[in-house]
């Protein structure tokens, strides 16, 4: 099996996205690629930016996404959900014996109250951002049962990094 990954095209903000993003898919034709994930930052999820998940989807090769922050930093969830086509913002796949699980990491905890991150409205010395909130951690938890399949989980927020707070917040408890 190959898939092939990419992040943070931010098609809007930097000046070769359609170049990059054309290059990536010719590359992509040349293998044998089973699906495609996206991390998240593609573009802006506007009506003029609709031939961009387009053209990744036109390529016949399936296609998954994840949520980022400049996703989100504009628009509710169900704007970016209806741009991508797609019913959820986390979600999980099966290839061969492997089940890819697709994080959203882009909720903020504000003192007690958990909401979708929107318009770069979180303050850092004080708010948990970014955040799987406890809904998507159960639901990672019943995503996770089977013991007959390996597992792979794409976050578009490091489920890893522990410098300077930049990674998923409860990214402990998530790994």
């Amino acid at each position: 099996m190959k898939f092939a990954v990419f992040t943070d095209l931010h098609y809007d903000d930097i000046f070769d996205g359609e170049e990059r993003l054309r290059e990536f898919l010719v590359a992509v034709k040349k293998e044998n690629i089973s699906f495609i994930v996206s991390l998240g930052d593609l573009c802006r999820p506007i009506e003029q930016n609709r031939w961009i998940a387009g053209l990744l989807k036109g390529t016949g090769i399936p296609v998954y996404f994840a949520a980022g922050n400049h996703d989100l930093a504009c628009n509710i969830p169900e704007q970016l959900m209806d741009f991508l086509e797609i019913t959820s913002l986390y979600h999980s796949f099966c290839c061969e014996n492997i089940k890819f699980i697709i994080l959203n990491a882009c909720y903020m905890k504000a003192e007690e109250e958990i909401r979708p991150y929107h318009q770069k409205e979180h303050k850092r010395e004080t708010d948990h951002y970014p955040l799987i909130p406890d809904f998507e951690v159960r639901w990672l938890e019943e995503e996770m049962l089977r013991e007959d399949l390996y597992y792979i989980v794409f976050s578009h927020h490091s489920l890893i990094n522990d410098y300077g707070n930049r990674g998923v917040s409860n990214r402990a408890e998530i790994r």
